[in-house]
């Protein structure tokens, strides 16, 4: 007698967009469909395409407190990362303490990617003497000089 072992069956039915922006109210929004992202391989693949762009706009929209409008360069799924993970956008590490957002350079840093990718005002320009058009940017770029 042999014995074998079988998959179990999983019968995955996507969601209607309708049924999406009701969950999305009830459960909190751009958060909860990013853990619902990362629990299976069928639900992140529906999630992560871009037929599931209204269901993330319609959770931005129910966020209580509002997030951000979600700039042209970036997908709704990266901002909701940007926003409610603590990932490191730089090395990609979980940090234990919050690390840094910087919100109009798209980016969540830890305190060593931070201190060696990120170089400010003045120091910049030290640093980088040779390019001319740089107190330009600088002037341009919102922030602290």
């Amino acid at each position: 007698m042999v014995l074998t072992r079988s998959k179990p069956v999983i019968n995955y039915k996507e969601p209607s967009d309708n049924e999406m922006e009701d969950q999305n109210t009830r459960e909190g929004g751009s958060q909860y469909l990013l853990q619902l992202a990362r629990t299976n391989k069928a639900l992140r693949s529906f999630l992560m395409s871009k037929r599931s762009s209204i269901a993330w706009k319609a959770a931005r929209a129910a966020a209580n407190p509002p997030v951000p409008i979600c700039p042209k360069d970036l997908s709704e799924p990266k901002l909701a990362v940007l926003l409610f993970t603590k990932d490191c956008t730089v090395c990609g590490k979980f940090a234990s303490q919050a690390p840094r957002l910087w919100y109009t350079l798209q980016v969540r840093a830890c305190k060593p990617c931070f201190r060696s990718n990120l170089v400010f005002g003045r120091a910049a320009v030290q640093q980088y003497p040779y390019l001319d058009d740089f107190r330009t940017v600088l002037e341009v770029l919102p922030g602290e000089s």
